[in-house]
């Protein structure tokens, strides 16, 4: 609705929109990781190059990296990702993530994250709150009278 009056808008342009708001996307990097581990070859050759303070353990693939995945940080204590260094065609990016919370059995996720380019911060999320097995009604995404 824009002022007062209902505008038709293509449902597959609103429906891309949409999902890029979806927990799937917005924290895509902490709750794709087992999967990575798993399938990208990247992961699977990260060997420890060393602790970072008290509680960080740096990992770096073997051999160095050749664009794509370049650091990851878990936390000691919590096993936790931390810290995820990508580049693509020299464009470097840096995705933290910190205070997990458990919502469900097995369902960990970081409730604050923040990613930066050349140093500088691009986007901080800090989730207030997440429902990871309630419906979306579709009446949400119906047109409203005016």
């Amino acid at each position: 609705v824009t002022d007062g009056k209902t505008v038709p808008r293509d449902t597959e342009r609103t429906t891309e929109i949409i999902d890029r708001f979806a927990p799937e996307q917005l924290l895509r990097v902490a709750l794709g990781v087992a999967a990575d581990i798993e399938t990208a070859t990247a992961w699977r050759e990260l060997r420890v190059v060393g602790p970072e303070g008290d509680d960080l353990v740096v990992l770096q693939p073997e051999g160095g990296p050749a664009g794509g995945l370049v650091e990851v940080v878990f936390s000691r204590s919590d096993h936790r990702l931390r810290r995820v260094i990508m580049d693509r065609a020299g464009r470097r990016t840096v995705y933290l993530f910190d205070d997990y919370r458990e919502l469900a059995p097995g369902l960990v996720v970081p409730h604050e994250t923040e990613t930066r380019r050349a140093g500088v911060m691009v986007e901080s999320i800090q989730v207030l709150g997440l429902d990871a097995v309630a419906p979306i009604p579709g009446s949400l995404f119906q047109p409203s009278s005016p």
